[in-house]
């Protein structure tokens, strides 16, 4: 019997804090997803196709990504019948201050930033 992970939905939301965002954001194989993302959405094996990335930091960094509120997944059942989890960017924005008081970052979906 397969277990499969949370998605978005079903773990906890919170909101990342500024070292997590810089961390994530700083990361080469974050980046990478994140530009092959920038066109259409894609599965974890387009994504692995597409990137150097391993197939563990793929999964690991799209998790995190999805944690953070900045990949969303959809699933979607093909002409085989087989399950497949799609990812695409949420589009948001990240602000980061380096100021006196050390870092501070702020990210908002732009759902949020219309409100």
């Amino acid at each position: 019997m397969a277990i499969t992970p949370p998605t978005l939905t079903e773990r906890t939301a919170t909101t990342p804090d500024a070292e997590e965002i810089v961390e994530l954001l700083s990361d080469e194989h974050t980046k990478d997803i994140i530009e092959t993302l920038e066109d259409n959405e894609q599965t974890a094996s387009e994504i692995i196709l597409n990137t150097d990335a391993s197939k563990c930091t793929v999964y690991r960094r799209l998790n995190e990504l999805e944690d953070k509120g900045m990949v969303s997944v959809s699933h979607e059942i093909r002409s085989d019948g087989h399950h497949a989890k799609t990812y695409s960017l949420v589009p948001c924005s990240v602000n980061i201050d380096i100021g006196c008081s050390g870092v501070d970052a702020d990210m908002k979906t732009h759902a949020q930033l219309a409100d």
